[in-house]
């Protein structure tokens, strides 16, 4: 499954992407996330989750800038099972945040996740940065009143949980247009 914005091309990973992955996201201090954990740096972990068969309703993308030079690896974005919900995660290299790559990249998958048959994605914030819960809103989320503490792979963390509900009006809104409900088979 490959996704195509205006700036950006979202793409499956594969093995052949670790040692590169590995590198962009080496540095914890370089990226900006949500759900995201530091485990995810180490290569054999992520040569590992690149060998897992991946569910066709919980796609996991690579990020890409699309260029002139060709593409340039800027992040990750991911739905998830998180219990009985759908749960995005997705990191962003630092260097790339404030340039509205992390809002393109997160309506792109909450469009797709919406054809895919999700009604309802959550997103947890485990910090208190008002620039990730902006972004957020922006790209359609609601923050839910009471803060809530989730088990990461790191442990439980205290987290601030967004939802977004994934209804025409809402692609209205973020001017995606209408999406098409999926047929059942």
């Amino acid at each position: 499954m490959f996704i195509r914005t205006e700036r950006l091309f979202l793409r499956p990973g594969w093995p052949e992407d670790v040692e590169e992955l590995a590198a962009a996201i080496g540095n914890e201090a370089a990226i900006v996330s949500t759900g995201f954990s530091r485990q995810a740096s180490k290569q054999a972990f992520l040569r590992e989750f690149f060998a897992r068969p991946q569910s066709r309703l919980l796609p996991h993308f690579l990020i890409h800038l699309r260029t002139g030079n060709g593409p340039v690896l800027i992040g990750g974005i991911s739905l998830t099972a998180s219990g009985r919900h759908v749960r995005l995660n997705y990191w962003l290299a630092r260097k790339y945040s404030g340039q509205g790559y992390a809002t393109e990249a997160l309506r792109a998958v909450l469009a797709e996740a919406r054809m895919l048959g999700h009604r309802e994605v959550i997103a947890e914030q485990a910090d208190e940065s008002d620039t990730i819960s902006r972004m957020l809103e922006r790209a359609g989320f609601k923050p839910v009143d009471e803060p809530q503490c989730h088990d990461f792979i790191e442990g439980p963390v205290p987290a601030r949980v967004h939802v977004a509900i994934l209804t025409d009006k809402l692609f209205d809104l973020l001017g995606v247009g209408s999406q098409p409900s999926p047929q059942p088979a």
